[in-house]
C-alpha cells in the first residue's frame, strides 16, 4: 500500500457511506495520546517516527470524505505504480 492506492475498508457498516477510496497519507496512531503522533524533523533534517503504536492512513473516500483509518481495516484494490 502506498500514496495513491486504491482501498476498500473491510469492516463498513450498512449505514456506512465509506466504501473505496484513495491513500493520501499515513501516519502512527499512538493509543497512549489523543491524536496521531506525527513524525517530527530536527534542523539537521533527520526524520524521527514514534515507536509504538498502530499505522493509520488517511482516505479520499468515494463519498468526498477525507478520514482517516486503522490500516489493517484496509484492503488494498489496485496499487499505483
Amino acid at each position: 500500500m502506498q500514496i495513491g492506492s486504491l482501498v476498500r475498508i473491510t469492516d463498513v457498516g450498512p449505514e456506512d457511506t465509506r466504501g473505496i477510496g484513495t491513500v493520501l497519507k499515513f501516519d502512527m496512531y499512538n493509543s497512549k495520546r489523543p491524536y496521531p503522533a506525527k513524525s517530527v524533523v530536527d534542523l539537521a533534517h533527520i526524520t524521527l517516527h514514534v515507536k509504538s503504536g498502530e499505522r493509520i492512513t488517511e482516505v479520499l473516500w468515494s463519498d468526498a470524505h477525507i478520514g482517516w483509518v486503522l490500516q489493517k481495516r484496509l484492503e488494498v484494490l489496485n496499487e499505483i505504480r
